[in-house]
């Protein structure tokens, strides 16, 4: 009997192939073979309308009740992409502000919620990484290969984005500081241990940053975090904890190079958040499986001591125990690199292979 864990897959250099759909029927515009970049327009659907549904009070942080103050726009106004459509002023002068996220027409407002009728216009896909076509999928996409860097994410806020790594803080530990943002970060996508704050994702919504990387950020940040133009992925979870040590390492050596954001939800059905990094090397590691847990994997315990560590498998214990936390279940011994070794239940350790 053998014991299975959750893995996150991160490399320094491996072959990855990830897949592009367009959500509906369209036309695909590429060959096998041909080379893209990531602003290239790989395939486009057919015009579409639809509404589109923002809690404009749950990101404010507002009663529905009080919403229409805060609001820029009315019922019938004409909306375009990026434009803002709600302010709350905020201490020391920093304001929230909700841009809007598409292009059309504010239907409705209901019980604190914007009801947006989307603009019947055609959908881009984009490549969103450099890379060589390998397959097409007709009328929906394509699937596409490169070499380089990967680190699979817990969390993303549903966009996808790319540009010039930019580590912003000194340490995996360092939260985010918009203070300490110079403005040679504009078309650059910000490295950072965690997001303390939301004033300062407010106070970086206008500087042209392409992304931000962090371990985590607190659950009520999350919620007003699709409003933002540029994505968040957090490599550790939704929480208050530093990121994994090899994690940040693996970014901060690629600072420079250009990575992309791909979200859980474009590509295939049950991809994981992803940052890759294409570069060039020397060998390619073959992709990596789930397998059972063995002596010696290095391991990310979650959510322990108030934040994630690492450490490598010493024992392997079938047999319920109890855990510090109180959990009676089977786990494994982990020997941090201070020496320490603890019983970890495997509810709670991550496999990084």
């Amino acid at each position: 009997m053998s014991l299975l864990t959750s893995s996150t897959r991160i490399s320094s250099y491996t072959s990855i192939q990830r897949t592009r759909l367009l959500p509906s029927i369209g036309e695909v515009f590429v060959r096998v073979g041909q080379d893209v970049n990531p602003v290239q327009v790989i395939a486009q659907a057919l015009p579409v309308g639809g509404y589109y549904i923002l809690r404009a009070s749950d990101i404010l942080g507002v009663s529905s009740g009080e919403i229409q103050k805060f609001l820029l726009v009315e019922p019938g106004a004409t909306l375009r992409k990026g434009m803002p459509i709600a302010r709350k002023p905020g201490r020391f002068g920093r304001a929230s502000i909700i841009n809007c996220p598409i292009n059309g027409v504010l239907a409705e407002i209901r019980n604190g919620t914007l009801i947006m009728q989307k603009a019947q216009e055609p959908l881009d896909l984009r490549a969103m990484m450099q890379g060589r076509v390998v397959s097409v999928i007709a009328g929906r996409g394509a699937v596409l290969e490169t070499r380089g860097a990967i680190v699979q994410a817990k969390w993303d806020s549903g966009k996808d984005g790319f540009g010039k790594l930019n580590t912003a803080v000194k340490s995996a530990k360092e939260p985010l500081n918009a203070d300490k943002i110079s403005g040679d970060a504009r078309g650059t996508v910000l490295i950072v241990g965690w997001i303390s704050s939301p004033d300062d994702l407010y106070r970086l919504d206008n500087s042209g940053v392409r992304g931000i990387i962090a371990g985590s950020m607190p659950a009520k940040i999350c919620l007003a975090a699709s409003s933002f133009p540029f994505p968040i992925f957090l490599t550790d979870g939704v929480g208050e904890q530093a990121m994994t040590e090899p994690i940040f390492q693996i970014l901060h050596r690629a600072e420079g190079k250009n990575a992309s954001l791909l979200t859980s939800r474009s590509g295939a059905r049950g991809n994981r958040s992803e940052i890759i990094i294409p570069s060039t090397g020397s060998r390619a590691e073959s992709p990596n499986t789930l397998n059972p847990l063995e002596i010696g994997d290095l391991v990310r315990v979650l959510r322990w001591n108030g934040g994630n560590l690492v450490g490598r498998v010493s024992k392997i214990d079938m047999r319920p125990k109890f855990s510090p936390a109180g959990l009676h279940l089977p786990g494994a011994e982990i020997e941090f690199s201070s020496g320490e070794t603890v019983f970890i239940p495997y509810t709670n350790l991550d496999l990084i292979s």
